[in-house]
């Protein structure tokens, strides 16, 4: 049982639904406006755009890139 209503609390809480427009039931129920409604959208930009003034770059000590190593950059 605990974990049905786990499940229905998730469902009903935090799940958005196609069929609401992205909100969750929950939502809809209370009568309040949808969270993604005032979300802030991430930043977007293409690789190797930004600040270029960055004094290091990101190395990593192993193949699977999860021990990152920050390097400072050559003049």
């Amino acid at each position: 049982m605990e974990k049905i209503e786990l499940g229905l609390v998730h469902y009903a809480y935090f799940r958005p639904h196609q069929g609401l427009g992205g909100a969750t039931p929950a939502e809809i129920y209370f009568g309040r406006t949808p969270s993604h409604f005032s979300a802030i959208p991430p930043p977007r930009g293409r690789p190797a755009e930004g600040p270029m003034d960055l004094l290091f770059r990101v190395d990593y000590l192993n193949a699977e890139r999860l021990l990152p190593v920050l390097v400072p950059k050559a003049a």
